[in-house]
């Protein structure tokens, strides 16, 4: 077992012990027999989006064997900072990827304005014109106060419910 004190690389995370290693993204398929203990630390190439398990469904994929871990079980849980998307679709400069819970359209920057009743789930990519600062919110653990205007509709949606937060290309 490692020292927990020891640091960790970006693609590494700290198990909370468990049996976690999966055949593939969701809690139905075969259990590998190792437990992972409590405090070592794990490698991995990158992180998939599976089965939602108490409401996360981020899956880390071993860095030498491919198996799957759900994030749940390290410290830092649905934290994918540090690791890809593996199979993630390929997105142009002012496009972004939908993370977390998904992401909702709103008539301005800032909750206080109408939410149009669309929703865009994990995963989605969508296109934008531009950006602007405005309410500044947590969501997905991720605190900002950028907003992107929706190409199509000109309606807005906050920064934190993206992969990227970057205003380069809008």
């Amino acid at each position: 077992s490692w020292p927990v004190s020891e640091t960790l690389a970006p693609n590494e995370r700290r198990s909370q012990g468990s049996k976690a290693r999966r055949q593939a993204s969701s809690q139905s398929e075969k259990v590998d027999d190792g437990y992972l203990d409590p405090g070592t630390k794990w490698a991995f190439k990158g992180f998939v989006r599976g089965e939602s398990v108490e409401g996360n469904n981020i899956w880390f994929v071993g860095q030498n064997s491919g198996l799957y871990y759900w994030s749940g079980t390290f410290d830092g849980g649905a934290n994918t900072a540090g690791l890809a998307e593996i199979g993630a679709p390929s997105v142009g400069s002012n496009q972004r990827t939908v993370t977390g819970d998904g992401v909702y359209e709103r008539k301005g920057p800032g909750t206080k304005y109408e939410y149009t009743g669309r929703e865009f789930a994990a995963g989605e990519v969508l296109d934008f014109k531009g950006w602007t600062r405005g309410e500044s919110i947590t969501l997905n653990g991720v605190t900002t106060d950028v907003w992107y205007q929706g190409a199509y509709s000109g309606l807005w949606f906050s920064a934190a419910c993206f992969t990227s937060q970057s205003t380069n290309g809008l």
